[in-house]
């Protein structure tokens, strides 16, 4: 990599290679295709695009040191010049964070990034011609919806990417010796060149046809000379990246459904509130902009309960399952990196991933039962009484916070009935259903897996403390004018709800100081690892906890049920605990900046979007578009997990044999 030569560049197998030169033209075509904004700013596009040519030329010439620097540099200056254009705009915004977030975490794991281009891309010159092909559809497609009078300046842009892609599958049908290819492609070469010159009519479409029967032609001959190898493998090899894009095409196609004038009662909502909806829905959030029951038609509310099920059950758990049912095997990569994240071996994978099915069917059919008759009870009608009850069943489950009132539980705050069965929701789905199912033996006084010890007594302490905590600096607050059940079921209600589903039976805009301070701490917990919940997960609270507890009684390790706890899991614990602190000081700091709202319920709102919780203190409603992305991002952002986010751009790890001298290093 680090002794190229611009001759070796040109001529090597690395599809960037032909990819950088199909790109060249890119920065004329961004001074055309940017009209409606300034003048300094279509400078800015172009000068940003040829940045990014160069950069990966550096990555690729000079070696990954260079491209990382120059890389992070650029990047840096490049979003703070369009920073002021970036909050004029939230649709703006959104797409320039999304883009500089993937581009940064690319640039700081560069090195292993190019690993995976070496792994996967650049086996075969099939490759090569690949993302040339690509990279040029992309660009006719831009010049073709630009609609722009032909200029010679908008002639030569594409037809020049358009010579050097085509020039790239003559290559590979020469290597091929595939000589049908290598006629056609100077055919297209010649009958291209000759169409844009002239100035024919159509003559885009001409390109872009045959830039598109070329790849055809490419992916038919794919069996023979290409590699076994697909470009989605760089996503589905890692655990991270199967969770990331996972997640980010399900909140895709969400918004695109939410978007469509059946689901909404008034016909139509914004691109924001229906991306936000849809980030909230599928990361089990429960924080809305709109009114669930009043803004969106039936239509609009099965489409959040379906996105809320795949969000809160993993898309990996059903995507599985539907392979094996419909015959298929999953190739031994797939189940490696399955396995990874259910924390299972790959005899019982399979049979670990219909139990979960199970078990949140089973639990969801049985709640929604006892939610119905219930809700029929209270004067709805059989209709109103069944969808209520199964929404509400599935939303408490997945631990999401949707409701079908406005005012979420507050108008059945006097009927501990419905209180507790969606108490009991929340708690069998906030935790794994291993753990769960290791009640029964945990009752019976039997010995259980000390991960499973760990999350039951944890989240067992602090439902109990939660409650206790809430019901004395509220007992003449938002508890006033209760009678003394009510007050224990509503406080012992808001404890479970508080840690990662989102439901509230009181109002929550006049909570005490020392209240919000306890609903910090405990929606930045969340709930159990394997379960629907957020949050940094309680294991890892009393992994912390235990690690105190061992160093200020001088013990070397931790020891619990005869079982010393490994130094690994410790240090995940704290890099569980710090990624997630560092992600939400830096969503406070920006939501902080950017809204004209009270400190304390900025703080509030960003805490409940971390941990996937969904409580309000009303601030939800006072976002404007950038505050609204910012929410989003920290959304998705809780649900993957923080972690995750910081170790998406990295390989699986290699552990080193070099062992080294201990150093002390004075701390107090």
């Amino acid at each position: 990599m680090n002794q190229y030569t611009f001759r070796n560049f040109f001529a090597s197998d690395h599809e960037v290679s032909w990819g950088i030169l199909t790109l060249t033209p890119l920065p004329l075509l961004s001074l055309i295709i940017t009209p409606v904004l300034p003048f300094s700013y279509q400078i800015r596009c172009g000068i940003s695009v040829l940045s990014v040519i160069l950069n990966l030329i550096f990555a690729f010439y000079n070696g990954t040191k260079t491209g990382k620097f120059s890389g992070l540099l650029s990047m840096v200056l490049i979003y703070f010049s369009f920073l002021p254009m970036l909050l004029e705009n939230p649709v703006y915004m959104l797409a320039g964070n999304v883009l500089f977030i993937i581009l940064f975490f690319f640039a700081v794991y560069l090195s292993s990034s190019m690993q995976y281009f070496e792994g996967y891309l650049v086996k075969k010159y099939f490759r090569n011609v690949s993302v040339a092909l690509h990279v040029f559809t992309v660009i006719i497609l831009i010049v073709v919806f630009t609609e722009k009078d032909v200029t010679s300046l908008l002639l030569a842009i594409p037809l020049t990417s358009f010579v050097f892609s085509q020039f790239a599958f003559v290559r590979w049908s020469v290597s091929s010796e595939n000589w049908f290819n290598v006629f056609t492609s100077i055919m297209y070469i010649t009958i291209g060149v000759a169409v844009t010159v002239l100035g024919v009519e159509f003559w885009d479409f001409v390109l872009l046809f045959f830039s598109v029967a070329a790849t055809a032609q490419l992916y038919i001959c794919r069996k023979q000379h290409g590699s076994a190898e697909n470009w989605w493998d760089v996503f589905m090899s890692h655990p991270g990246r199967v969770l990331f894009s996972s997640f980010f095409i399900l909140c895709l196609v969400g918004t695109v459904l939410l978007l469509i004038p059946a689901a909404t009662s008034k016909g139509d909502i914004s691109f924001i509130d229906a991306v936000f909806t849809s980030v909230s829905a599928v990361c089990v959030t429960g924080l809305i902009v709109l009114d669930t029951p009043k803004d969106f038609s039936m239509f609009g509310q099965i489409i959040i309960l379906i996105l809320i099920q795949l969000g809160g059950l993993g898309i990996m758990s059903l995507t599985t399952v539907a392979i094996q049912t419909f015959g298929k095997r999953l190739s031994l990569k797939h189940e490696t990196v399955l396995t990874s994240m259910t924390e299972t071996d790959h005899k019982t994978l399979l049979s670990s991933l219909a139990m979960i099915l199970k078990y949140t069917f089973t639990l969801e059919f049985i709640g929604g039962a006892v939610l119905i008759v219930l809700f029929y009870r209270t004067g709805d009608s059989i209709d109103e009484a069944v969808w209520r009850g199964v929404f509400t069943s599935v939303s408490a489950f997945c631990n999401a916070g949707f409701a079908l009132q406005s005012d979420s539980l507050i108008s059945y705050n006097n009927n501990s009935y419905i209180l507790n069965t969606v108490a009991l929701l929340i708690f069998f789905g906030g935790i794994a259903p291993v753990i769960a199912l290791s009640i029964p033996a945990l009752v019976m006084g039997k010995k259980i897996p000390l991960g499973a010890t760990l999350a039951l007594w944890t989240s067992i302490i602090l439902i109990f403390a939660g409650a206790l905590l809430l019901l004395i600096f509220e007992w003449n607050g938002i508890f006033k004018g209760m009678n003394l059940v009510n007050k224990l079921f509503n406080s012992l209600f808001q404890s479970v709800t508080l840690r990662t589903a989102g439901f509230n039976s009181v109002e929550l805009g006049h909570i005490t100081n020392p209240s919000l301070i306890i609903m910090l701490i405990f929606m930045f917990i969340g709930g159990s690892p394997g379960g629907t919940a957020g949050g940094i997960k309680t294991t890892a609270v009393s992994i912390l906890a235990l690690t105190f507890w061992a160093n200020i009684t001088n013990r070397k390790s931790i020891v619990l049920q005869n079982k010393k706890i490994a130094q690994s899991t410790v240090n995940k614990a704290v890099t569980i605990v710090i990624s997630g602190f560092i992600f939400w000081f830096l969503s406070v700091i920006m939501i902080e900046v950017t809204q004209q709202i009270p400190t304390r319920e900025l703080i509030f709102e960003v805490t409940s979007a971390i941990g996937t919780v969904g409580l309000s203190t009303g601030a939800t409603g006072m976002l404007d578009g950038v505050g609204k992305i910012i929410i989003i991002v920290t959304m998705f952002a809780g649900r993957l997990g923080p972690m995750t986010l910081f170790t998406i751009m990295s390989g699986t790890g290699n552990t080193s044999g070099t062992e080294y001298i201990e150093e002390n290093i004075t701390i107090t």
